[in-house]
């Protein structure tokens, strides 16, 4: 999945933080409830929209834990090349200086 706030994708952004120590993956155990009740009788959200993120969730879960398992804080350096070199996100503003003339 892509990404752009410091790096290109999720994996190579989560490498960014150096300590996990303030992290208690524990308090996440199910999340995935909270998630059905959050969304349960939403317009936007069906039962299988739910499901999906409630799976996608517990995949991220899971992928930051095994992250946190296998790091070796005293080996890791930052890989610059996959850095985001240029914003790219909607800000609103060159349709405001459009409309404005500029």
């Amino acid at each position: 999945m892509t990404c752009k706030p410091f790096k290109q994708d999720h994996n190579e952004q989560i490498k960014l933080v150096t300590s996990f120590d303030w992290l208690d993956l524990s308090a996440l155990q199910g999340i995935e409830e909270e998630v059905r009740a959050i969304f349960n009788g939403s317009l936007f959200v069906d039962e299988a929209r739910c499901e999906a993120i409630c799976r996608a969730l517990q995949q991220r879960i899971n992928m930051l834990a095994e992250i946190i398992r296998a790091r070796n804080p005293q080996s890791w350096v930052d890989d610059q090349s996959t850095d985001v070199h240029e914003n790219i996100a909607y800000s609103g503003l060159q349709e405001a200086d459009d409309d404005m003339g500029r």
